[in-house]
């Protein structure tokens, strides 16, 4: 595509959807993966460990909280480090919407106050990126009846099937939605 390399860029990602224990086990066979094809080098694994963190919360401390609003000044002191040790701003991606929301997703007054803290950390030059789910049944891998039809790939991407409120898809600038292809699909 003849666009240049650009350097390095902070990555942190607040997931709460696995355990530490899991989500390290994962990340370590991707590394592994790169490091048995070749691909990695020295300098990638530097890269690695000056650019990306993993915060996540201490569930036995008093008043451990999950919700975005609360979370912000932990994760702005994360951001504001990665500033001081010339990391450059890049993606904090929160695993999920739901995990760091409290009240009901359908509302906008729920989202109101998530929508706030993520533009706080983009005052920091960081882009948030939040993960999201559609409803149950609607990426159509589960259908109980057989005899009724799957949705089309075209249905699926619908920003109609996110779960949850239209603020989720209406004050975002972007969304990507993904999907198993079935084998019709990927003909």
């Amino acid at each position: 595509l003849a666009y240049e390399a650009q350097p390095p860029m902070g990555a942190v990602y607040f997931g709460l959807e696995d355990s530490k224990d899991t989500f390290h086990r994962r990340f370590r066979s991707i590394i592994e993966h790169y490091q048995s094809c070749g691909d990695w080098t020295d300098e990638d694994d530097q890269n690695l460990r000056k650019n990306f963190a993993v915060p996540y919360i201490n569930w036995k401390a008093e008043g451990a909280t999950g919700y975005l609003p609360v979370l912000v000044p932990n994760l702005e002191l994360i951001l504001e480090t990665n500033l001081s040790r010339n990391v450059r701003p890049g993606l904090i991606v929160i695993d999920t919407l739901a995990r760091v929301s409290e009240g009901d997703e359908n509302t906008v007054a729920a989202l109101r106050p998530i929508l706030n803290a993520c533009n706080a950390l983009t005052e920091f030059g960081w882009t948030p990126v939040l993960l999201h789910h559609v409803g149950k049944g609607q990426d159509g891998s589960r259908n109980p009846n057989p005899n009724t039809k799957r949705p089309s790939l075209a249905d699926r991407m619908s920003t109609d099937w996110v779960r949850g409120t239209s603020a989720i898809v209406d004050n975002f600038r972007c969304v990507l939605q993904i999907a198993v292809l079935n084998e019709s699909e990927a003909d």
